[in-house]
């Protein structure tokens, strides 16, 4: 039963009438209103239940950024899976997994064992962000004036991009280690990324190394 029928219902004999009734009903209607507005508030926060304008305080909470253009349907399955996620927090497969998400599912950690193996520095390690991504490469005498675009880099929102992988590697990697550099490979191969002479690669790699 509703407020409103509640209060009509209630109401003394000499409140059934025509106008106690619009009155009885209309006060019973805001608390209607009331109590349907608490009961939205209960449910926005919960993920299945919750509205599509709740999902960003859902990952605020939850410390899951939203990816570029990620629709509501993925980003409110990844926040269901927000433990599950938080599990990988400062392994290698934590980083992959959350780069993939924002559009690189092509990087690769490379620890200093696997490049500098007698290095004691055993807490080092490189992310090599291989094609496809939306980086592109400018040149000196192309018509770009210094201090427009990022220093060796172009592509749709460069700047940006750059600061969401930047913010998501330091999220994700382990307290303990440190980024050497951020290799983003705008053609080729680099040596010593798991390819050998005479597997049909063709030598020549153009990249761009950035700190984190």
């Amino acid at each position: 039963m509703s407020f409103r029928q509640y209060m009509i219902e209630l109401a003394p004999p000499w409140l059934r009438g025509r106008w106690g009734e619009a009155w009885n009903g209309t006060v019973g209607l805001a608390m209607d209103m009331v109590a349907e507005g608490a009961m939205q508030a209960v449910k926005a926060r919960f993920l299945k239940q919750g509205p599509a304008d709740a999902l960003s305080y859902a990952g605020t909470d939850r410390q899951i950024e939203r990816a570029p253009d990620e629709s509501d349907e993925l980003y409110r399955a990844r926040l269901l899976q927000a433990f599950e996620t938080w599990r990988l927090a400062g392994t290698n497969k934590g980083i992959l997994t959350a780069l993939a998400v924002i559009g690189y599912p092509k990087a690769r950690v490379f620890e200093s064992q696997d490049w500098f193996p007698k290095d004691p520095r055993w807490w080092r390690f490189w992310l090599v962000i291989d094609p496809p991504h939306t980086f592109t490469t400018w040149k000196l005498g192309d018509g770009t004036k210094l201090g427009m675009k990022l220093l060796g880099l172009d592509g749709p929102g460069a700047k940006a991009a750059l600061d969401l992988l930047r913010r998501v590697v330091r999220k994700w990697k382990a307290a303990h280690t440190t980024c050497e550099k951020l290799v983003i490979v705008l053609f080729g191969k680099l040596l010593g990324t798991g390819w050998k002479l005479g597997d049909g690669t063709k030598l020549g790699a153009k990249a761009v190394y950035l700190d984190l």
